[in-house]
């Protein structure tokens, strides 16, 4: 995950454990100091971002090779469905929860 998503995420309250790349480096909430060492960036698993959407999370699709994105993450708020795109699919859903969040 990018740093910039990462910290939209800790600004907006992303309310799960996030995980490091580093195995046996965890913590809560997202340390965001990229600048000194990438390698420390925290950030939510898929399974912590779909869990986080709640019950307004409704699918992950991975979408044609050439799309612009090749993710998305939808949902349906009964008046207009909606997704959220990424090049990854944590990218994807962390959108959806920025969109259902913020």
């Amino acid at each position: 995950m990018k740093y910039e998503l990462a910290l939209k995420l800790k600004e907006a309250g992303f309310p799960l454990k996030c995980h490091s790349p580093n195995k046996d480096d965890l913590n809560f909430g997202l340390v965001v100091d990229y600048t000194k060492d990438p390698s420390k960036i925290m950030y939510p698993l898929l399974d912590e971002l779909i869990e986080a959407c709640g019950d307004k999370f409704e699918e992950l699709v991975r979408l044609h090779e050439g799309a612009e994105f090749e993710w998305y993450a939808g949902y349906d708020d009964l008046l207009e469905p909606d997704r959220s795109y990424g090049t990854t699919p944590e990218e994807a859903v962390a959108n959806l929860w920025l969109q259902l969040n913020t």
